[in-house]
């Protein structure tokens, strides 16, 4: 490990252990086990985003009738700058298909952000860019401020966008998989699939935008607010569950066994957490019903 990684680790507490030499569970748990159970959760989170974005769609553009009109037509008869067949495709892409795979890359990092999993290579000319502007970056050691940790999502979106607004327009012009909307004859079985298989393509473009272009200020969001609720928990008293992910539990113990005085976090934060994953789930459970209920009547 390099001396600029442990010194980064010290400073957080965490010197005991290593991407080398992490703790338990990653220490003794077989590769195959830790990788298939780790995938189940990123799956379970990628579900959770697209049903998200599914009310969030729907709420924005759905309920109210002049709304949802308005946004019907916007750049094919209020703005008329290209067919209503076009427009049809980018509202669903761009307000739908495309964030629903986005956020759900998003959320299923927020399950695998390993901090045991390598050493951090040396900042480049990049990384100082980066931190002189405020973008989230996982090779400075400091904390996320408020700004940085409500606002993750704009740093996601801004590396991510380009790649995905080309990437959706050639699935447009090449036509690779045509729109498909859930029929209200459908059974519930019929529109969760369809909740993965319609219009898979800019689903899949998102969900890589996530992955690939967006993890570079995703990784740091992912590890700060891991590191977070880990040491929210261990404030509280309160130890291992069952549901935890590999990585999480090894932080808890990490931090269990570290000389670091436990911090207080500010108030602040702990609403935050609270509000969101409060807010995340109640969403998806939403969309669901969205998908089950409000779109079959």
């Amino acid at each position: 490990m390099s001396v600029n990684t442990l010194e980064r680790r010290q400073a957080a507490g965490l010197e005991r252990y290593t991407p080398e030499n992490p703790p338990p569970p990653l220490n003794h748990m077989p590769k195959v086990l830790l990788a298939s159970s780790m995938l189940a959760l990123a799956v379970v989170a990628a579900h959770i985003g697209k049903l998200d974005i599914t009310a969030l769609y729907y709420l924005a553009f759905q309920i109210i009738h002049p709304v949802k009109h308005f946004w019907d037509n916007l750049l094919d008869k209020h703005i008329p700058i290209m067919s209503k067949a076009d427009w049809t495709y980018w509202r669903h892409s761009a307000g739908r298909d495309v964030p629903e795979g986005l956020l759900g890359g998003c959320l299923a990092q927020f399950i695998v952000a390993n901090p045991y999993k390598k050493p951090l290579k040396p900042i480049n000319r990049l990384d100082r860019i980066e931190h002189k502007f405020g973008v989230p970056n996982v090779k400075y050691r400091e904390p996320l401020n408020g700004r940085q940790v409500a606002f993750w999502w704009v740093y996601v979106s801004a590396y991510a966008l380009p790649v995905m607004i080309v990437a959706a327009g050639a699935i447009r012009y090449f036509n690779v998989h045509s729109l498909q909307h859930v029929a209200p004859t459908m059974t519930y079985a019929d529109k969760i699939k369809a909740l993965w298989t319609d219009d898979y393509g800019n689903v899949i473009v998102g969900l890589l935008a996530s992955f690939v272009f967006g993890r570079r200020p995703m990784k740091k969001v992912a590890l700060d607010v891991q590191h977070r609720f880990a040491q929210r928990r261990k404030n509280a008293g309160k130890g291992v569950r069952f549901y935890d992910p590999p990585p999480f539990r090894a932080l808890l113990h990490d931090l269990d066994a570290s000389s670091a005085v436990p911090i207080t976090p500010p108030a602040w934060e702990n609403v935050m957490l609270v509000t969101v994953s409060t807010l995340i789930v109640a969403a998806a459970i939403f969309g669901y019903i969205v998908l089950t209920v409000i779109a079959k009547q």
